[in-house]
């Protein structure tokens, strides 16, 4: 039986040093273990890109929300702060 996967999380860049972090770091050596595996089923939210205006927190948002209905495991790979924020979302819309 095949499982859907929403994977939630941001990845580090080289060019913005204040992206590279714990959090960011393990989610990028995750992204990388399932891009050498050929993981199938998988879809990836990218939080670190709408970081910058509300109009992209909403576009976030709505991303988030149509992905949670079609996956059956939600991996939330973030620092305390951003779980704080995104949980609360998350378990009520599920």
């Amino acid at each position: 039986m095949d499982n859907n996967i929403l994977l939630i999380g941001s990845k580090s860049f080289k060019n913005r040093p204040s992206s590279i972090g714990g959090a960011t770091v393990l989610f990028d050596q995750f992204l990388n273990h399932i891009n050498i595996n050929k993981v199938k089923n998988i879809t990836v939210v990218l939080l670190n890109p709408f970081e910058s205006s509300v109009k992209n927190f909403f576009s976030l948002f709505l991303k988030i929300l149509s992905n949670i209905q079609i996956n059956k495991i939600i991996f939330i790979n973030v620092s305390q702060g951003g779980l704080k924020l995104l949980f609360p979302l998350i378990f009520f819309t599920n």
